[in-house]
């Protein structure tokens, strides 16, 4: 019994020196096994050989420093120290070390051992203590001049919605979590050159200048590809890392100077799944509420609460591992919610989860911001269930940077860009493809009357293979169906952009095209990719231009679909995943990938 309390503070003090838990627990491991086992043995081999007694000695007094050790010496004590006092009275003067007390209970045998484990739990548990104490304080900040050089900053390549969030935290907004011009930098030592021992600092800034607030009642929606510095803010707001500059405030009280305040207002649900499998779900959520300080009196209505709310309670009893992932999640997120914290991190609360599951948890998540009990504030990769459980959302970009920031709807309004259109157009028939083939004999590829339409360049394009020089019937058939599909791409694509000046081609696959008209005056149209950067990210700022209706371009479509024959299509207005793919394609590339049309005295060109 005493055995566990000196070797398990023992054993966690040396797992603070690995990176890992893995590499802890085999290690550490490892290490006990050698103790117990063979260390232990070589040294009572070694009191029971006379030329090495009082080498033994020495070696059994020097490892009762480690907690390990006292219990194989008490194993090897309880069995073998009559034998042992009697072989050193048999060596007599051959024999290097002291006589031994043959009683199993003298100070000098197990009696040492006891002593010894209970001095290993006090002093070890005391160093767990100080260590731990010390984890808990406010790192040191970083010293020196806040880069964040407001005075100086291009504001015009901040958006609106963005610097309206600053002035409002700026002003004295009362929000129960506020971030307030957060920064954090991560430095490396770089060598320069291959065999230079010059090191110099790299600096790589993970967040910039972020500030934002979230009320009692509000989802906050953080968003962004990987390495936004999505993970670096959440660990900041959980006080796992320190901000290089900027403050974090939750309830009023700065995080990195009273987390021992701010920890009893946070619930947390990781990423990951980190639960221990053998406890049963009621044990599990009994544990935390204790953790979380939950009177004795209230923890049985609370636990029965959220096991009722969450829908567990047909696996009330079952082991955590036994759950599917989705109950699992459900788990985590009931650790997080219970006790309605001021503030709930969920991170990817759905990840790995099944539709049903992502849905029950999101009616929670609603169901808590109805209450405007908790600050909500979640990442995720998946548009739709940013959409339907957040109140405002921010699209972050690599650097830690909002470019966008509202709720979903604001969003799609201001940053609209128009509406998509995906066409499919169906092969040929045969006596369509038989007409065709008669048509392109003559001169062994498009006919000039069928492509007049076009520009010099787009006709090249498609002259570029003639049919003269293929032998095969079937890949000539393949060549006409292929000549046919572009033809009638580009015909509804010059429908499109005689109406609305532009169209720009966003993907095509085969017989598939995707295009977009934008919502703008066409005396606006530009051609420069620069431009139609900056018309994507100030589209809502302009007057919509009336004709680039639905309506319109349903007209337009039905009008193509009888010239072409059989043709699919479908017009949508611009998604929240296209608006946030836009954002973060044009942070990285500054322009548009893809190709824009446009149609002039009647020609379709390639805008440049």
């Amino acid at each position: 019994m005493i055995f566990p309390m000196a070797v398990i503070p023992f054993t966690y003090v040396t797992s603070l020196f690995f990176k890992n838990d893995n590499s802890a627990q085999s290690y550490t491991m490892f290490f006990n096994f050698l103790i117990i086992s063979i260390f232990s043995s070589f040294v009572y081999a070694f009191r029971g050989t006379p030329q090495l007694e009082q080498i033994g000695d020495d070696l059994h007094m020097i490892f009762k420093i480690i907690p390990s050790y006292s219990v194989s010496s008490s194993v090897w004590i309880d069995a073998l120290q009559g034998t042992l006092a009697k072989m050193r009275e048999w060596s007599g003067e051959d024999g290097t070390g002291q006589p031994i007390e043959e009683d199993v209970w003298h100070v000098t045998n197990v009696t040492a051992d006891v002593i010894t484990s209970l001095v290993h739990f006090v002093f070890w548990f005391t160093v767990l203590a100080i260590l731990e104490k010390a984890a808990m304080k406010p790192m040191k900040m970083q010293t020196g001049s806040d880069p964040r050089d407001r005075a100086n900053r291009n504001e015009a390549k901040i958006e609106e919605d963005v610097l309206q969030e600053e002035k409002r935290i700026e002003a004295g907004a009362r929000d129960v979590l506020q971030v307030k011009g957060m920064r954090k930098e991560y430095t490396s030592n770089m060598k320069q050159g291959k065999c230079s021992q010059t090191l110099r600092k790299e600096t790589c800034v993970a967040v910039t200048d972020l500030t934002v607030g979230v009320s009692k009642g509000e989802t906050l929606a953080l968003l962004g590809v990987n390495g936004a510095g999505k993970t670096t803010t959440f660990k900041t707001l959980s006080n796992e890392i320190q901000p290089s500059y900027g403050q974090v405030l939750i309830g009023g009280y700065e995080v990195a100077k009273n987390f021992d305040i701010v920890k009893r207002m946070i619930g947390y649900c990781p990423q990951y799944t980190k639960l221990v499998g053998e406890m049963s779900v009621e044990q599990t959520l009994w544990y935390f509420a204790t953790i979380r300080g939950v009177d004795r009196s209230e923890r049985a209505a609370l636990v029965e609460d959220v096991i009722m709310d969450l829908g567990l309670t047909s696996h009330r009893k079952k082991q955590i591992r036994n759950l599917s992932g989705g109950n699992q999640r459900k788990v985590s997120f009931a650790i997080a919610v219970m006790g309605n914290p001021d503030v709930i991190l969920l991170d990817e609360p759905s990840a790995g989860v099944d539709p049903d599951s992502q849905r029950y948890l999101q009616a929670q998540v609603r169901r808590i911001a109805q209450q405007k009990t908790s600050a909500i504030v979640m990442t995720s990769h998946s548009m739709e269930e940013a959409e339907a459980v957040s109140s405002k959302m921010g699209i972050m970009v690599k650097g830690g940077q909002f470019k966008c920031f509202g709720s979903a709807q604001h969003i799609r309004s201001k940053f609209m860009t128009g509406f998509v259109i995906e066409i499919k157009i169906s092969n040929l028939e045969q006596h369509e493809l038989e007409a065709h083939q008669q048509r392109f004999m003559r001169e062994g590829t498009l006919l000039h009357e069928d492509i007049a339409w076009l520009s010099e360049e787009l006709k090249d394009s498609l002259q570029a293979v003639n049919l003269h020089d293929v032998q095969d019937e079937q890949t000539e058939r393949d060549l006409i169906q292929s000549m046919h599909v572009q033809m009638s791409q580009l015909k509804c694509i010059q429908a499109l952009a005689q109406k609305f000046s532009r169209v720009e081609q966003l993907e095509r696959f085969d017989n598939w095209i995707k295009v977009r008209v934008p919502v703008e005056p066409t005396a606006q149209s530009t051609s420069t990719k620069a431009n139609r950067r900056v018309k994507i990210m100030n589209m809502g700022t302009k007057k919509e231009d009336q004709k680039a209706s639905a309506s319109t371009i349903f007209a337009l479509m039905e009008e193509q679909k009888q010239q072409i024959g059989s043709m699919d299509y479908s017009v949508t207005q611009t998604t929240l995943e296209q608006i946030f793919q836009a954002v973060v394609r044009l942070d990285e590339t500054s322009s548009i990938e893809g190709v824009a049309y446009e149609c002039n005295a009647g020609k379709l060109f390639e805008a440049k």
